[in-house]
C-alpha cells in the first residue's frame, strides 16, 4: 500500500531538489507505508553501472548501498539477462589491484534470476528453477527431438 506526498525544496529553481525536474513530475511519489523488504535489481546500468569515469565508484557505492539495506533486514537479488559467469564479472570490486578480481557478492552462493529467467537460485545458491534447450522438446518433429539434437540433425542433412 502507497501514499503520495509532495515534495518541495527551496532552494532549487524547480522547487524539487532535481534541477532538471520540474515541480509536476515529482508532486505525487509514490511513499511505501511499510518498510521495503525486497529489491530485485536488473545488473547492466543499474546495479552495474555504464563504463566511464566514475564507474568504480559508483559501482563501490551501489554495492555498499545493497549489503546496508541486508544488514537492515532487507533482501536483494539480481534479475538479469547475464548467465551466471558472466553477472559474477559484474561483482567484480574494479579497485581490486592483487590481480585476483575478488568478488564483492558470490552470486553462485546467494539468490538470483538469471539468463533471462532460465536459471533460478534460491537461498545459498540452491538451484530452483533451470531450463536448458536440450531439455526442450520440439513436439511438431516427428521423432518429438530435443532442441540441440534437432539442430545437429538439421546440421548433418
Amino acid at each position: 500500500m502507497t501514499a503520495t506526498m509532495k515534495v518541495t525544496n527551496k532552494n532549487s529553481k524547480t522547487e524539487t531538489g532535481y534541477p532538471d525536474m520540474p515541480m509536476h513530475r515529482l508532486e505525487a511519489l509514490p511513499v511505501p507505508l511499510e518498510p521495503i523488504e525486497v529489491a530485485a535489481v536488473d545488473l547492466d546500468k543499474t546495479l552495474y553501472p555504464p563504463k566511464g569515469p566514475n564507474h568504480s565508484m559508483q559501482l563501490r557505492a551501489n554495492i555498499n548501498a545493497m549489503v546496508r539495506f541486508e544488514a537492515l533486514g532487507g533482501f536483494v537479488f539480481p534479475v538479469t539477462g547475464n548467465n551466471l559467469s558472466l553477472a559474477q564479472e559484474k561483482y567484480k570490486d574494479p579497485d581490486d589491484k592483487t590481480g585476483s578480481m575478488s568478488p564483492l557478492r558470490n552470486v553462485h552462493k546467494h539468490p538470483g534470476i538469471f539468463s533471462n529467467g532460465s536459471l533460478v537460485l534460491g537461498p545459498g545458491g540452491k538451484e530452483i528453477e533451470k531450463q536448458t534447450l536440450g531439455q526442450l522438446i520440439l513436439n511438431d518433429q516427428p521423432k518429438k527431438l530435443d532442441f540441440v539434437t534437432a539442430l545437429l540433425d538439421f546440421m548433418d542433412s
